[in-house]
């Protein structure tokens, strides 16, 4: 595991905390010692073989990956998490670079998918942090490489039943609020062609796996009025999301 950080802090770990916390963190000299700290956690866990911390910011350590496995150096990686940026188009340049990086059938995953509906709900500080900024930079990247994106991937995992479909091979999960998406693997063009014409006939179906969820009941519409039963609905799985193909 590649651990990836500038490990300086930003705002609100180091800068807004009171002045006794932060002389914890600052060192005489002024340099910050988050990243002795972080060795030292990894060391005291026993898995320092396992962990390599690299003090980078995201952009230099993705276009270091992609340089590193296109020279045959290393193998790319199978699996990218991106803790990203919370301002717009920062998060949609991390996508583009980590999927440059990211293996064929690799799994690409971060945090931070906001919902417009949460907000009334939410810590004032996250949102005025994110306010769905990654969101829709996820958003936006999904659409540019949907030919490339595995839709079956939600389905297989559904033993786990805690994703929702966002759109085509783009899915959330239920309780961490987690956008995941997987690349396929090395296909053809015919192939790839086939596969975006079978997601967007399943566009059209039903796109949530939940406990609970019967399309039969949950999105009958003559049964239980406008938006379907109720109960089936909160702020992942809703009417809209979930029931394109209405009943």
């Amino acid at each position: 595991v590649v651990a990836v950080d500038t490990f300086l802090g930003d705002t609100r770990v180091l800068w807004e905390r009171p002045r006794e916390e932060r002389q914890l963190l600052l060192r005489p000299d002024g340099t910050i010692s988050l990243f002795d700290r972080f060795r030292a956690n990894v060391r005291r866990a026993g898995v320092a073989e396992r962990v390599l911390p690299l003090p980078a910011t995201s952009l230099v350590a993705l276009k270091l990956f992609a340089s590193l496995a296109q020279r045959g150096v290393v193998p790319p990686p199978q699996v990218i998490y991106l803790d990203s940026a919370h301002e717009e188009g920062e998060s949609l340049l991390e996508l583009r670079l980590a999927w440059q990086a990211l293996a064929p059938g690799g799994i690409l995953f971060g945090d931070d998918w906001v919902l417009p509906e949460s907000k009334a709900g939410a810590d004032a500080a996250d949102l005025a942090m994110s306010d769905g900024a990654v969101q829709r930079d996820v958003l936006r990247f999904a659409a540019e490489v949907e030919a490339d994106l595995d839709d079956e991937f939600g389905p297989r995992v559904q033993p786990m039943r805690t994703l929702g479909r966002a759109r085509p091979g783009l899915f959330v999960s239920y309780l961490s609020f987690q956008w995941f998406m997987r690349k396929l693997p090395h296909v053809t063009t015919k192939q790839r062609a086939a596969s975006k014409t079978a997601g967007a006939a399943a566009d059209a179906g039903f796109d949530c796996w939940s406990d609970g969820f019967q399309p039969g009941d949950c999105c009958n519409e003559a049964k239980f009025g406008k938006g379907g039963s109720a109960k089936c609905w909160d702020l992942v799985f809703t009417f809209d999301r979930c029931c394109p193909g209405r009943v």
